[in-house]
């Protein structure tokens, strides 16, 4: 909710929604018993327990559990309304009743109160979404408490949900920053101990970044903005990062430092001289990397943005201390570790790998070019089939708590992710049109028919629906097979001994009826809701026959109803039978529209019998309409099954077309839901990916054009940037990693940091020019040199971000190790690929940028 801005179109719907109908925001807890049902007598007391202090806890706004939901059931001509799981004294029913009714209201209980195999209920938490990100931590460590303290042995809980796994976010993050920190700075101060040998290439760099960091972190301080998953990774990429410029300047001041040329200048002479030999491509690198970082500030998504600001924050802070602070330390050391570094810097000199660069650069002058067209190539092939997401939940590894609490509730319910339909009138007392309901009726069948990923979808109709049942259960079907609809010799009606009649609890069927009589099944529920449990004496299969002489010819009316059942719908046999003998009332399980049927003289009537309806209500419907007498506006519920803003994005904008042509003129619709908000989130990520990646490229080119008075040396220069980039997307298609708030990023950071290679070997192969007699000499030169530093840079960048991939979140691991492969990419591509495109390029381009005269530059402009 909180990275999308505030005038978001799904993020308005979604404050609107709970302005509406309450907050949407819900902790699902789960509660699993491995030894009893948990609808057994002392599970439901368990449940009870729980809930009564879930409900006392400050920040809910509302708790529900299978306790102390409500139930509609008639009596007398009335509503009542009560505790499902309670009788009318207040007592807690048997769990053969609770079963039936949950099953007498199957629409609206199944999949969201008791698992399949009835060891697991579900208890929905809604919590105000005013509470603060601190304040939901305490409420969802207080809920925690609650289920450890009141579940005995036996008994498992499982949390999830949309606020569950963003407290869950907050919690990894700072175990992130507690571990990962501590480890890259070991892992840079390892490789810079490696790359110098000395303890000021080990020292000083990395004070460069500490110092960096400090400023940073303070200026988000400062500033009050949110550490983010996102912002919790700028300390990390800052040590990765921020090192590399005083790597620059010290690997160059050691080597002018054991520069036998050097030996009779000052200290003061070779800290200048290697100032004036870097300074510029450094300043240049930082610059631009600083333009790669910022570029993400085109973002609108907010963590996206900051994370821009303050990362292009300490890439400054990283460049200042190292012109300001590095070069003041050397100028203090007075040039120690002149005479001891010789043996290592021909070692240095004869590094296997710089050579291997060399030659390949030099002598694979086809070879070099063609296998990049070729990644190019399968990069763009692999680019289309990139799966963009970004789903919370998939933030975390499958074996995490909150994962497995998540695809628990998946399974056995109907899962954490939701949408909402609101339907609104013109006027107060519109939604009491039965059109209207009977629209609303119709597009929730129409998603559970078409949409698989749907689990389960309730409407405010379900209420209307349920009333008009429970109203008119005493009235006959088309076939009555009740005994007491027997008739006698005379004509008469009696009501055959022993026989009850039924109420929409579902809690006892007919007794003794034919139906019983002709399968000999003369006990069915024979349990009442007063008794809870207490057996009736059912009256023997002789006795009936006895009392009713006619009864073949009702046996005959049974079975052609059986039959018929079938014939008309054989997948829901029981539900047609019930239907046709308005069994439990279920013949009236609808949307009052037959004039005939309901005996009125008009359509009009309808809407008045809606309202009486809900008069007679003596439960809530905030949930689900805007006024309990005179709705205007009302919702339908879609739950979603499987997880993901791609599903919930291709559901919604499917549904749109179907929904206008259902709704009767007059009547507008407004789909919201935190899923949809994960799904503009998302959109806004991929808009915003592509604008930050061009914008840089395009930054990163004009300055190359101005620095280098060219816009060919600008083309040339981005061409490993762009290399870059496309096989990184490659990549991502390739692998199946999803393009989501981290990933995003990876473009503009890669070419913020792959700049500094291009711009570092451009300023020594154009430096090289004046004094070597060939294009490959320079190659050679710039490689043993420059790319020493290059290769030390890419190797502690890469290291810096290897350490992700020991981070809690998915995102940020493949993040890590997208970096590390466009480090890696870039690093050698500025080594061997600019080479190739610089030997074809017209030196005046190269060596004017640094006001260079060469002797018969003027006459020799071209390549020997």
């Amino acid at each position: 909710m909180n990275f999308v801005p505030e005038d978001d179109p799904a993020l308005t719907a979604f404050h609107t929604f709970e302005d509406e109908f309450g907050s949407a925001l819900v902790i699902d807890l789960v509660i699993n018993s491995d030894i009893h049902s948990i609808i057994s007598q002392k599970s439901l007391s368990v449940i009870q327990q729980l809930s009564e202090q879930l409900e006392l806890l400050k920040g809910q706004e509302k708790v529900q559990s299978i306790t102390n939901t409500d139930f509609i059931r008639g009596k007398d001509g009335t509503l009542t309304v009560g505790p499902l799981s309670e009788d009318e004294n207040g007592e807690l029913i048997s769990p053969k009743i609770l079963r039936r009714r949950l099953n007498s209201w199957k629409s609206m209980y199944d999949k969201m109160l008791l698992s399949k195999d009835e060891h697991s209920t579900q208890i929905g938490i809604n919590i105000k979404s005013s509470l603060s990100i601190d304040e939901r931590e305490v409420l969802y460590n207080e809920i925690k408490e609650i289920a450890e303290k009141t579940l005995p042995e036996g008994y498992t809980y499982y949390i999830a949900g949309v606020p569950a796994t963003t407290i869950q976010v907050s919690e990894n993050m700072r175990h992130d920053l507690s571990a990962l920190i501590p480890l890259v700075s070991l892992l840079v101060l390892v490789i810079l101990y490696i790359s110098f040998r000395t303890i000021g290439g080990v020292i000083l760099p990395f004070l460069n970044v500490i110092i960096s960091i400090i400023w940073t972190i303070g200026l988000m301080v400062l500033t009050g903005s949110p550490l983010t998953i996102l912002g919790a990774t700028i300390p990390i990429l800052m040590v990765a990062v921020g090192s590399a410029y005083g790597i620059h300047i010290v690997s160059h001041y050691y080597d002018d430092l054991r520069n036998p040329e050097n030996r009779e200048k000052s200290n003061k002479e070779i800290v200048l001289k290697t100032m004036d030999a870097v300074g510029s491509p450094v300043f240049l690198a930082g610059l631009t990397t600083l333009i790669g970082f910022a570029s993400l500030g085109v973002s609108i998504v907010i963590p996206m943005k900051n994370f821009g600001f303050f990362s292009a924050f300490g890439v400054l802070s990283a460049l200042l201390v190292a012109f300001i602070f590095i070069p003041s330390v050397f100028l203090i050391s007075k040039g120690t570790g002149r005479i001891k570094k010789s043996k290592q810097a021909k070692q240095e000199r004869d590094i296997v790998f710089l050579k291997l660069l060399s030659k390949t650069a030099t002598k694979h002058t086809t070879m070099v070019p063609l296998v990049s067209i070729l990644l190019a190539g399968l990069s763009i092939f692999f680019i289309p089939k990139v799966v963009v997401e970004n789903n919370l939940i998939d933030f975390f590894k499958e074996d995490t708590e909150i994962r497995q609490a998540d695809r628990f509730i998946r399974q056995e319910f109907a899962g954490t992710s939701s949408f909402n339909i609101t339907i609104e009138g013109q006027e107060k007392g519109d939604l009491n049109n039965p059109e209207v309901l009977q629209s609303m009726e119709n597009i929730a069948d129409y998603i559970r028919t078409n949409y698989p990923e749907v689990s389960k979808v309730i409407s405010y109709s379900e209420y209307i629906k349920r009333i008009n049942q429970v109203l008119n259960e005493d009235l006959p079907g088309q076939i009555t097979l009740k005994p007491e609809s027997v008739g006698t010799s005379d004509g008469t009606m009696v009501q055959q001994q022993g026989a009850s009649t039924t109420d929409s609890t579902g809690d006892n069927f007919f007794e003794n009826s034919f139906f019983g009589d002709a399968f000999g099944d003369t006990a069915i529920g024979q349990e009442e809701d007063h008794a809870a449990g207490e057996a009736a004496s059912p009256m023997s299969t002789d006795t009936a026959q006895n009392s009713m002489p006619d009864n073949k010819p009702e046996k005959a009316d049974m079975l052609e109803a059986l039959f018929d059942a079938y014939r008309t719908d054989p997948d829901h046999f029981i539900d047609e039978l019930g239907r046709l003998t308005n069994y439990d009332g279920l013949d009236y399980y609808e949307i009052p529209t037959d004039l005939d049927k309901y005996h009125l003289a008009n359509k009009d009537e309808f809407k008045n019998l809606i309202s009486q309806y809900l008069l007679l209500y003596s439960g809530s419907l905030d949930d689900w309409s805007d006024n309990a007498i005179e709705p205007q506006k009302a919702r339908i519920s879609v739950q979603l099954g499987k997880s993901g803003s791609i599903i919930a994005s291709r559901i919604t904008k499917a549904i749109v077309p179907a929904i206008e042509r259902m709704l009767p003129e007059g009547y507008t619709f407004t789909i919201s839901g935190s899923s949809l908000v994960e799904s503009s989130l998302t959109n806004l990520i991929v808009t915003s990916s592509i604008a930050s990646i061009i914008l840089s490229i395009l930054l990163v080119f004009i300055i190359l054009t101005i620095v280098y008075h060219s816009a060919l040396t600008g083309l040339i220069g981005i061409v490993p940037l762009l290399l870059t980039v496309l096989i990184n997307m490659g990549i991502m298609g390739l692998t199946g990693i999803k393009l989501d708030i981290s990933t995003a990023m990876v473009g503009s950071i890669s070419i913020g940091i792959g700049i500094d290679y291009t711009i570092h070997f451009l300023s020594s192969y154009a430096t090289n020019l004046q004094s070597l007699s060939s294009r490959d000499e320079t190659t050679v030169k710039a490689i043993s040199t420059t790319g020493k530093a290059i290769i030390f840079n890419a190797v502690s960048v890469a290291a810096g971000f290897f350490v992700l991939t020991f981070s809690r979140f998915t995102p940020l691991i493949y993040f890590g190790i997208l970096v590390i492969i466009t480090m890696t990419v870039s690093s050698i591509s500025s080594l061997i690929l600019l080479p190739q495109l610089l030997k074809r390029l017209d030196e005046k381009h190269l060596i004017r940028s640094a006001n260079i005269k060469r002797p018969g530059a003027e006459t020799s402009g071209k390549e020997e």
